[in-house]
C-alpha cells in the first residue's frame, strides 16, 4: 500500500511539472517539443493526436482562424502539400476557436474545401508555448520533435519542405513575437528615451524589424483630423512610393499596373511572386518608415515623404495620365437595377458565414465601393472603375462562392441577373511613373 501511494505521488508530480511547462514556457527554435496531446480534432481518424503517435513524422503546425482570409486562401496549397508528402510529413492546423465554431464554419462556407489535414480546435496549449499575434503562423518540428523553424505561412513551399525532410539547413527567417512593444509605439521611441511627447519632427527609415509590428497609415499626434504622421511597417519600396503619392486618398495607385517602373532594378521595389525568395528579399528590401512633422507643416506631410524617398532611393515619381487596362462595372439592363423599395438592410459589410450576401434598397454606390475594396489582393493587377453612371438604390443577392474569394467568373454570372457585368477595358486614368534620377 505505501508503495502504491509513493508511485501515485511520483506520477502526480511528473504530470504537474509537465503541465506547468506546457502552459507557461515558450518553446524556442532548437528546443525539444513535449509529447503534446491535441484534443477536439476534426477531419482525422481519431478525435485526439499525440505527437509520439505520428511515428517519427515531420510536423508543421499551421495556426489559423476563421476570420483570416490568407489562412483560408492557403488551404488548397496545404492540401496539395499534405498529399504529396503524406508518408513523411504531417500538417496540423491549430485554432483557438471551438470544434463547434470550426465545424459550423465549414458547413456554411460550402465553397471552401477543408484540406485533408487534421484540425486541432479549442487550443490552449500550443498558442501559449508558440506565442504569436498574427496568423497564418507556422511551426516546423522535425522527426526528433525538435523545433527547427518558426515562420510565416508563405514559407511552406515544396522546395522548403523537401529540404526540411532532408534535414538540410534552410536558414528561414524566424517569425518573432515581441510583446514588449505596443502596436502604436512610434519607431523613434525604441531608439530614444525622450518619448513621443518631446518629439516635434523626425524622419526615420530602417530595415524591417522582425517581431515588432508598428501601426500602418496616417495619424495626427495632436488629435486633429489632418494627419501629421505617417507610419509604414515592413513595406516594399514600391509600397512606400505608393503611400507617398496616394496622399491619404487623393490619388489611387493600389493596382499593380498603375505604377510604371522606368528603373534599372525593379525587383528591389516589388514583392517577389516566388515565396522561396521572400525571406532574403525582405531582409534586403523591406523597410519600416516613419515621418512626423509639426502640425503647422501637416499640409506638406506627403511632399516631405516624397523628398525622403528620392533622397534615399534615388528614384523620382511623377503622376501622369495614360490609357490603362481596367476592370469595369457596366450596365446591360438598367430596369433590373431598380429597388423594389423595401426596408433598407444589408450584410455585405459584416464578417459572417452567411451563405448569401444581400443589399436591400441600398445605394448603388455601396456595391461599387464593396467591389472596389474586395478586388484588392484578388484581382489587384488593374484598377476597378464604375462605368454604369447609375445613381439610384438597388436590391442584390450574391453567394459567398462569388464574394468570399472574389471569383470573377462566378461574380459575372450572378451580376448578370441584375443587368450588370464586369469587363476589361482601356480607360484614361492617373498612373505613377517612377524613374531613376540621373
Amino acid at each position: 500500500m505505501p508503495f502504491c501511494k509513493e508511485k501515485l505521488l511520483f506520477i502526480a508530480i511528473a504530470l504537474f511539472i509537465f503541465q506547468l511547462c506546457t502552459r507557461a514556457q515558450e518553446i524556442k527554435i532548437g528546443s525539444v517539443c513535449p509529447d503534446v496531446v491535441l484534443k477536439d480534432i476534426l477531419n482525422f481518424q481519431t478525435d485526439e493526436i499525440r505527437f509520439s503517435d505520428l511515428k517519427g513524422k515531420f510536423i508543421i503546425l499551421d495556426f489559423w482562424a476563421t476570420s483570416c482570409g490568407a489562412c483560408i486562401d492557403a488551404f488548397p496549397k496545404l492540401d496539395s502539400l499534405q498529399k504529396k508528402y503524406q508518408e513523411r510529413l504531417q500538417i496540423i492546423t491549430v485554432t483557438r476557436e471551438s470544434k463547434q465554431i470550426t465545424s459550423r464554419f465549414f458547413a456554411r462556407m460550402k465553397h471552401i474545401k477543408m484540406p485533408s489535414v487534421p484540425f486541432a480546435t479549442s487550443d490552449t496549449i500550443l498558442s501559449r508555448v508558440f506565442p504569436h499575434m498574427y496568423v497564418p503562423h507556422h511551426v516546423w518540428i522535425d522527426s526528433a520533435r525538435i523545433v527547427r523553424y518558426i515562420t510565416d505561412g508563405y514559407n511552406a513551399t515544396e522546395y522548403h519542405i523537401e529540404q526540411f525532410l532532408k534535414n538540410n539547413d534552410l536558414r528561414l527567417s524566424e517569425k518573432k513575437y515581441e510583446k514588449n512593444y505596443a502596436y502604436n509605439t512610434p519607431i523613434e521611441a525604441i531608439y530614444t528615451k525622450t518619448g513621443i511627447d518631446q518629439l516635434e519632427s523626425y524622419s526615420l527609415l530602417m530595415h524591417c524589424l522582425s517581431g515588432i509590428t508598428f501601426s500602418n497609415g496616417a495619424s495626427n499626434t495632436y488629435g486633429n483630423e489632418k494627419p501629421n504622421r505617417i507610419s509604414q511597417n515592413c513595406a516594399s519600396i514600391g509600397q512606400l512610393y505608393e503611400t507617398a503619392f496616394n496622399e491619404n486618398g487623393k490619388h489611387d495607385f493600389s493596382a499593380e499596373n498603375t505604377i510604371i517602373y522606368n528603373i534599372k532594378n525593379r525587383s528591389r521595389f516589388v514583392i517577389p511572386k516566388d515565396f522561396n525568395q521572400m525571406d532574403e528579399w525582405k531582409s534586403n528590401y523591406s523597410f519600416n518608415y516613419e515621418l512626423m512633422v509639426p502640425e503647422t507643416a501637416a499640409d506638406k506631410l506627403y511632399q516631405r515623404m516624397q523628398r525622403d524617398l528620392v533622397t534615399h532611393f534615388n528614384v523620382k515619381g511623377v503622376i501622369e495620365k495614360k490609357m490603362v487596362k481596367c476592370l469595369a462595372l457596366v450596365s446591360t439592363n438598367r430596369q433590373l437595377l431598380k429597388t423594389k423599395g423595401e426596408k433598407s438592410s444589408t450584410n455585405f459589410w459584416i464578417m459572417s458565414a452567411d451563405t448569401v450576401k444581400f443589399m436591400v434598397n441600398q445605394p448603388f454606390s455601396s456595391l461599387v465601393t464593396w467591389l472596389s475594396i474586395s478586388r484588392q489582393g484578388k484581382i489587384n493587377d488593374m484598377p476597378f472603375i464604375d462605368l454604369t453612371n447609375y445613381k439610384g438604390n438597388m436590391d442584390i443577392q450574391l453567394s459567398t462562392a462569388a464574394t468570399a474569394t472574389f471569383n470573377i467568373e462566378r461574380l459575372r454570372f450572378e451580376l448578370k441577373r441584375y443587368g450588370l457585368d464586369l469587363v476589361t477595358t482601356l480607360y484614361p486614368r492617373e498612373v505613377l511613373v517612377l524613374s531613376d534620377v540621373d
